[in-house]
């Protein structure tokens, strides 16, 4: 199989992929694969199964939940060199907790995740790198949801 040398650049650009050997590059590339949204089309949609891990490469994706009384809400806006969908690589989620719609026109790698825990089994060192930058999103992403909880909920002292 012939590896595609434009999508190990990208990936490689990436900055969550620092640290990874150039035989990791090329295994990974093997089950990435580039797809191109126009503005407004879903990536996913709420509890879709999990199955893979996104990186924007161009343009900007939404990361949207449904609210019964306030309808669709913006919870993240991925941009480029991002990831989402992490999940799908986590034990224990399964199917996806929010959608993801594509902002303006947007291109992202699509990695499958299974393969993806697969080969960081297979290799320990790889698998720490991957799981450490998973836990930094996941880090980040609750920091990010902490705050908008307190713009939402938090009153000052002044406004009591």
């Amino acid at each position: 199989m012939e590896i595609d040398r434009k999508l190990i650049d990208r990936l490689q650009a990436v900055p969550w992929f620092q640290e990874i050997t150039a035989e990791h590059f090329e295994a990974i590339a093997k089950f990435t694969r580039r797809l191109d949204k126009a503005k407004d089309e879903f990536i996913f949609h709420e509890s879709d199964s999990d199955k893979y891990i996104y990186i924007v490469i161009e343009g900007r994706v939404a990361i949207e939940v449904n609210s019964t009384s306030r309808g669709r809400l913006r919870i993240f806006t991925a941009e480029p060199l991002d990831v989402f969908g992490w999940s799908s690589i986590t034990p224990v989620v399964r199917q996806r907790t929010a959608a993801a719609r594509a902002v303006v026109d947007s291109s992202v790698l699509s990695i499958d995740a299974m393969k993806l825990q697969k080969l960081c089994e297979e290799n320990c060192d790889l698998g720490y790198v991957i799981m450490r930058r998973i836990a930094n999103v996941i880090a980040g992403r609750l920091m990010g949801a902490r705050m908008q909880l307190l713009d939402f909920y938090g009153k000052s002292d002044s406004e009591e």
